[in-house]
């Protein structure tokens, strides 16, 4: 099925598709914007506001209405885009495994993208000292098939209702 084809691409990958339509025709282009519609794929990607505090780390998944504390989950081969952010002091997002690290500041949204490809587990840590509890401001980040991020979301929102 057609629709099966684009599960799981990377929106890249599906913008690649819809601009060689545009370049074909514009009732191709259509057809194309259609499915991705259908298919629930965003070319923009995932936002996630990432909200340090002393000392634990929030996670909000606006589009979807889901806020974790403690765990960041996200889909594999998409990108996203962290929006971080502090309620009090600065503190510092740091994923070494994934190659990732940008300040948290009050009142500031700095963005990070990134296009995580490995599934697995990751220690997140603050890296900017932050008072008497710094050491123990670490969050658990999960890459997973997006399937599984999708059912993790659906499990969210009926457990915040």
């Amino acid at each position: 099925a057609p629709l099966k084809d684009v599960e799981g691409m990377h929106p890249a990958s599906i913008g690649n598709i819809v601009y060689r339509n545009v370049e074909l025709g514009p009732c191709t282009a259509v057809a194309a914007v259609e499915l991705l519609k259908e298919t629930g794929v965003s070319l923009a990607g995932l936002e996630v506001t990432v909200i340090g505090q002393q000392f634990l780390w929030t996670f909000k998944y606006p589009e979807a209405n889901v806020t974790s504390r403690g765990t960041l989950v996200l889909p594999a081969n998409r990108t996203v885009s962290l929006n971080i952010t502090s309620t009090d002091v600065i503190h510092a997002v740091h994923i070494p495994e994934l190659g990732l690290k940008q300040d948290a500041v009050p009142g500031q949204y700095n963005r990070l993208q990134t296009t995580p490809t490995s599934q697995g587990t990751y220690q997140l840590y603050c890296a900017e000292f932050c008072g008497t509890g710094h050491s123990q401001m670490t969050a658990t980040v999960k890459v997973v098939s997006y399937d599984e991020y999708q059912q993790w979301l659906e499990d969210q929102q009926e457990s915040q209702q």
